[in-house]
């Protein structure tokens, strides 16, 4: 019960496992028309990857169960790297070597769509241990991350919405 429990969470918290499913999918043929969504997704999942190794918090902390009891699973260091490699760049970069300029570019629906059903369902900020309530001094790189990454992903959104708004509205 306990391999099934993880790999439920696993594939329930994590962006990167969705993206990793979606881009499986898109190799195999049923999304091949989405491969701009799958562009924008692997590059936010590399972006994140990059920042959660290299600057905060360093390291992927991961809950499991072993033997019915609840093991936290920090993976730091050179580990980290290796796998922040494999999951998060090596796909967005397979993508781009391998992308289509002949595929018509789609309405990116199915990306927001990930993203919006994503934030509904996790909280990134403690999953990646992002601690942003850090009261005793405010210029904290974690603040200063923190603030940058709420404001990169309101400006994305942003962006969907205005990018919708003028798709509906016909005007290119």
């Amino acid at each position: 019960m306990d391999i099934i429990r993880n790999i439920f969470y696993l594939s329930k918290s994590y962006l990167t496992i969705w993206v990793l499913v979606i881009h499986v999918l898109y190799y195999l043929g049923p999304l091949r028309k989405f491969q701009d969504s799958l562009l924008i997704l692997s590059l936010i999942v590399s972006l994140g990857g990059f920042v959660i190794t290299y600057i905060y918090p360093k390291m992927f902390k991961i809950n499991l169960k072993y033997k019915r009891k609840d093991v936290e699973l920090k993976i730091t260091g050179k580990i980290a790297k290796l796998i922040d490699l494999a999951f998060h760049h090596l796909p967005l970069l397979l993508l781009l070597i391998l992308y289509n300029p002949k595929i018509k570019s789609d309405n990116l629906y199915l990306a927001l769509s990930i993203i919006i059903l994503y934030l509904l369902i996790n909280d990134p900020f403690q999953l990646y241990s992002f601690n942003c309530s850090n009261k005793k001094n405010k210029n904290t790189p974690t603040k200063v991350i923190c603030s940058t990454l709420i404001t990169i992903n309101v400006l994305l959104l942003g962006g969907f919405f205005l990018f919708m708004l003028n798709s509906f509205s016909g005007t290119k």
